[in-house]
């Protein structure tokens, strides 16, 4: 998700140094999330999406079809 360094193939150490940070303060705040004894940082309705799409389930076995209605307003993982 980082679209400003997506283009540039050569980070400079300052811009490797940010997504690092940033990546890894991403990793921290989803594993608070994630564990349900810490409560410092709430889990969101997107973070439930994201679990769910993380388990893969396989749902041709229960459904032929899914509709999808508001299609734009949808979390990216569906």
């Amino acid at each position: 998700h980082f679209v400003r360094f997506q283009s540039n193939r050569r980070l400079t150490s300052v811009q490797q140094q940010y997504m690092s940070k940033a990546l890894n303060l991403t990793r921290d705040v989803w594993e608070k999330m994630v564990d349900i004894q810490d409560r410092s940082v709430s889990m969101t309705h997107d973070g439930y999406l994201k679990l769910y799409q993380m388990s893969q389930p396989d749902l041709s076995q229960r459904f032929g079809a899914i509709l999808l209605d508001e299609g734009q307003d949808v979390n990216p993982v569906i």
